[in-house]
């Protein structure tokens, strides 16, 4: 269990990195229905090169998610059948960060490779809005010549072709997932005989943890990916033009590990538990506090009445009943 928390920490890592360059490095604002964006993070002081190599780096550590959420459910796997040595030999940095990096470097370099020949010269981004009347959606930021774009055009065959690796890429990883996902409950399955009620019920909010991890990105990348990518073929602006659709999409994109760490502790009976035993301890812990401040406060106005009332008693005996004097 202590070599499968590497694979999820990978995991953690890469959502945090592409959260990192989506909203911080790229931070792009989209100007569909117009065919490209404006670079507005730490990039954008690097030119158009650094805006290009932002859009790589936030698609390459996108697709590392979905290859990070397929390790953990094979790395599960050979727990289950007892290859712990092997585990504990993929974990070693030496040898995990080198193999991680060539798989997803043969992976991505298709995508890498149709991207860069995708890719538009500002100036004949520019140009071709306005021959499209599109002006309107890139005027704010055309009247700066500082401006970062990134822009492709979609009727050029180097575009259209990084769309269908990109698309069919990501249905392919997706379908691989959840592929590995049904291997690893049956797996489990097979195994419940073997293992004891807890065990089995930790086993399995893993794999639970791991399938929820999947339909998340389904919803805010995959889908939105492909919408666009409709869109541009199309040449719908009704579909892209939404507002609602870009601020949402992007936002969904920027939150992700934030809401992938909200999932697994739904999932995940011992992180719920630990996250209650933290709240409502502390909540519990006031309320007593509160209730002991507020009993004390009682007992102290009830003791001074009595005394009040004791001191009262004896001032009026004191009157009523004189002490005489001996001259």
């Amino acid at each position: 269990m202590k070599d499968f928390k590497w694979i999820l920490l990978k995991l953690a890592l890469m959502e945090e990195l592409f959260s990192t360059f989506m909203g911080g490095i790229l931070f792009p604002d989209c100007l569909f229905p117009a065919q490209g964006a404006v670079v507005l993070g730490l990039a954008s002081y690097f030119g158009p090169i650094g805006g290009q190599f932002a859009v790589a780096g936030t698609f390459f550590f996108g697709m590392s998610i979905f290859v990070s959420i397929n390790d953990c459910v094979h790395v599960r796997s050979l727990v289950f059948h007892g290859k712990h040595q092997l585990v504990e030999a993929l974990v070693k940095p030496q040898i995990g960060i080198p193999l991680t990096l060539a798989i997803k470097g043969i992976i991505a370099a298709p995508m890498f490779f149709t991207m860069w020949m995708g890719f538009e010269n500002s100036e004949n981004f520019v140009s071709r809005m306005k021959a499209l009347a599109k002006w309107e959606y890139i005027e704010y930021y055309a009247m700066d010549n500082g401006t970062v774009w990134v822009s492709m055009d979609v009727a050029q065959t180097w575009t259209i072709v990084f769309l269908m690796v990109v698309v069919f890429g990501l249905i392919a990883i997706y379908m691989a997932n959840l592929l590995s996902a049904l291997i690893l409950y049956r797996q489990l399955r097979s195994l419940q005989s073997h293992m004891s009620a807890v065990s089995f019920k930790t086993h399995i909010s893993v794999l639970y943890m791991l399938i929820t991890q999947n339909i998340y990105p389904l919803i805010i990348m995959v889908l939105p990916v492909i919408y666009t990518g409709i869109g541009f073929v199309t040449n719908n602006s009704a579909m892209l033009a939404s507002n609602l659709y870009k601020n949402v999409a992007v936002l969904g994109l920027i939150l992700y590990p934030t809401i992938s760490c909200l999932i697994s502790i739904v999932m995940m009976k011992p992180y719920r538990e630990f996250v209650k035993t933290k709240i409502f301890k502390k909540i519990h812990r006031q309320r007593i506090v509160a209730a002991t401040t507020s009993n004390l406060n009682s007992n102290l106005r009830r003791t001074n009445a009595f005394s009040q009332t004791q001191l009262t008693t004896r001032t009026l005996s004191t009157s009523n009943h004189p002490t005489s004097r001996n001259d």
